[in-house]
Order: structure tokens, then sequence, then C-alpha cells
């Protein structure tokens, strides 16, 4: 079992704000990070005035949000401005967001201003941003755009610096490097991933299949596997929200980081009414999970397979559904001793049997049984239910929708038989709730 850390320096600074419920523009906060890396090494600085605004001298400095009247805007901030004592640069960030209307233009305009009253021998205008981006370059100073991968590409030079590794690690897990232009071997990956796609979606019909006969119907994110492939390297169904009010998931799938692996797991974001108790339920039974996975923004657990242990099997199918049905079974037994969750999941429960009047063989929906004795007030944990009916003489039962209903709301005790830490409560046995 691991434990999965994977938040930067920079993030953790970011979510400084979130957890205090205050919004800072991810453009705001990298222009910030990226003026203070420079400052860190005058001479870090000066050549990435050369290389990225393509200008000549030394001894630059930077400023960000530089506010700069003007007679028709109120709001002219620059985000940064390089100088020295002959000439002067604008740069303009955008990470997601696009740009303003006239934006450039004004800061042409005090740039025009600047030259002709501080006798400045050289003005430019830059524009950095995410994604190729149309722009009006018909500008009377002299105008150059680039984008955040180039920055990135700029820092790998000086990569010893701990600093500058952050900021590396950063601009990483913010997609803002990510190289844009194809190369051979991806026009071959092109070519097959409609037939990979397909296979994919195969899988994941019987994976969807498994987990609506464990849980019913439940409202899932379908259509949304592409985006979750760019922005989580995954290919999976989601259903959300799984346990409180919202933002926590229960996904299962395929995921694409390190090594392409089979993947179930559940993920509650810090701010879900439950999150703590999440927390500190899985740290208690960490032996039972593959990997623990700890994050600024939340934290969950992982059951995962990598692919390469499917490939010497005769038929891979059911490889794969064997184990994702062995997994969603001890999701299953996780929801049934941890009620106080509140689940926004129901299991399917059904009395298939019974030994006289007060002891009755409970069917789950995974096919798993249970006994109910109510004359002992338990619940046992779940098991085999050809195993059940081998011990002792079953009778079917045949109950109306509402006696097996009156059945199914008595309060019993949960036996514990899969957490440490969790208490066998009284409640009754269908606990999780739509």
């Amino acid at each position: 079992m691991r434990i999965e850390h994977s938040t930067t320096v920079f993030e953790q600074l970011l979510n400084l704000y979130t957890r205090e419920g205050l919004t800072v523009p991810l453009e705001d906060f990298t222009t910030e990070v990226l003026a203070g890396v420079l400052k860190s090494k005058p001479g870090m600085l000066d050549d990435f005035v050369h290389k990225m605004l393509n200008q000549r001298g030394t001894n630059w400095k930077v400023m960000t949000q530089v506010y700069y009247p003007l007679e028709d805007s109120l709001n002219c901030f620059v985000d940064m401005v390089f100088h020295n004592e002959d000439s002067i640069a604008f740069v303009e960030n955008k990470v997601e967001s696009h740009l303003h209307s006239r934006q450039l233009e004004r800061y042409e305009e005090v740039l025009l201003k600047l030259r002709d009253e501080q006798f400045y021998q050289n003005v430019s205008l830059h524009y950095c941003t995410k994604r190729l981006e149309q722009v009006d370059d018909s500008f009377e100073v002299e105008f150059g755009s680039f984008r955040w991968r180039e920055v990135y590409e700029f820092f790998i030079t000086y990569s010893e610096d701990s600093l500058v590794q952050a900021f590396l690690e950063f601009l990483e897990r913010k997609g803002m490097m990510k190289k844009m232009e194809l190369e051979s071997f991806e026009l071959e990956a092109m070519r097959s991933l409609p037939n990979l796609l397909q296979k994919l979606d195969g899988m994941l019909e019987s994976i969807r299949f498994e987990m609506e006969k464990r849980f019913g119907h439940v409202k899932s994110r379908d259509g949304k596997q592409i985006s979750q492939i760019t922005e989580h390297g995954r290919y999976a169904i989601s259903i959300s929200p799984a346990i409180g009010d919202k933002n926590s998931d229960l996904t299962a799938g395929f995921s694409f980081e390190e090594e392409p692996s089979l993947i179930v797991q559940l993920w509650s974001n810090r701010r879900n009414v439950h999150s703590e108790r999440l927390h500190r339920i899985i740290m208690e039974n960490e032996e039972l999970f593959d990997s623990i996975i700890l994050k600024e923004k939340g934290w969950g657990f992982r059951f995962s397979l990598p692919l390469t242990r499917i490939f010497s099997e005769m038929d891979q199918y059911k490889a794969i559904q064997q184990w994702m049905t062995e997994r969603l079974d001890s999701i299953e037994s996780f929801m049934m001793e941890t009620e106080e969750l509140e689940w926004n999941l129901e299991i399917k429960r059904s009395i298939i049997a019974s030994q006289g009047e007060d002891r009755f063989l409970v069917q789950l929906g995974s096919g798993r049984g249970q006994i109910l004795d109510l004359f002992s007030g338990v619940i046992n944990p779940p098991q085999n239910c050809d195993s059940i009916l081998k011990m002792g003489y079953w009778e079917e039962c045949q109950l109306t929708k509402e006696e097996e209903k009156e059945i199914l709301d008595t309060q019993v005790r949960m036996i514990k038989g899969l957490l440490k830490g969790t208490r066998g409560t009284r409640g009754q046995v269908s606990r999780p709730r739509n």
C-alpha cells in the first residue's frame, strides 16, 4: 500500500486562499510566482528578458500589477513590467481566460506615453498565453507573443535551482507546458485510437452494469470520459456525489497515470461535510487499500491493477470483470460499515430465504448474502450466498413488498467484518440512503 502525495509547494500556497474561501485567479497567482522566481537570480532575469522578450541590455527589474492611469480607463493594470534605464516592456499573462476588449491597445497607449515623456529608447509589448490565440499585432510598438510552454522550456536550463524546480512542477501540474505539436509516433496512435476507445467503451459498459447492480440507478457523469482523459488522465465512470452533500465521487475504469491500470477509487474534497470522518476511517484501515490519496484539496483511497498483469490471461475481458467485481464488492462492504458517511448510493437488498420466523437470508445487489437474525438483533457481514445456503436448511421466502420492507427496516446491529476503528452501532438494515 502506498500513499500518494501530489501537491507542489506553489499549489499549497494557492490552496491557502481556497481554504479561506477566497478566489485567486490562476493567472494572477502564476504571474506573481514567475516574478518571484526571476527576482531570485538577477542573471536569470536578464536571460529571460533576452530570450523570451527579445530585448537587450542588463540590470533588468520586474514589477507586477502596475497601475497606469488613462483618461478613458481607470482600470489599467499591467501584469508584468520589465525595465532598466533604457527600455521598458509590458507583459500580459493569460492562462484559461482571454483578452479583454482593447486590453493590449490600452497598454500600447501607455507605452507610447512613457516613451515620449520618460525618454525610454525601447518600448515593447508582449502577450503570454496557454494556447495559440489570434491577436491583431498591428501595433506601433514592438510586439511579441509566446506560450507558457516556452516559459517552461526556458526554465529547464535552470532546473538545478530548487525554487525553479518547484515552479516547473507547478506548471506541469497545471497543464501549462504541454507540447501542442504532433510527433510522428502520435500519428500511429491516432490511427488506433478509435479501435482502442471502442474496446474501452465495451469494458466500461460491463463496469457500469456491475455498479448499478450493486447500488441501483444513480446519476453519473455520462459522456465525460474524453474530458477525463485530458483533465485527470483516466477513462472511467464516476458517480457523484458519493457521500454527503457534494464534492465526492466513486470512480471505476482505466487510469493512464504512471502506467495504464484498472482503478476503483473513492474521493472526497475536503469541503465535503464528511471529509474529515472519511479521512479518519481510511487512515485507520490503510492496509485494506492499494493506495491512499492525500492531496491539499482532499483525500481518498484507490484499488488498482496494472493492465500488464492481465496480458497473460486467456480471457482478458473476464479477468478485468472479475477484478472489478471483487473491488466493487469491497466498496459495497465499505458502504455498509460506514453509515455515518451518509452515502448517496443505495445498496440493493432482497430477502430470498428464511429459517423460521426470525432468521432471513438477505441477498445484495452483488449477489452476495447476509444472515439477518432478528432474534439476536444482528446482521452478519456479506459472504457467498451458496456458502450460506449450505449452512442448515433454508426455505424459500414468499413475502409481500410491505413485509420485506418492514423486516429490512428493523433496527439491528451490523457485525463488523471489514473495517477496524468503526462501531457496530444499531441502525436499519438498509442504512445507505438514496
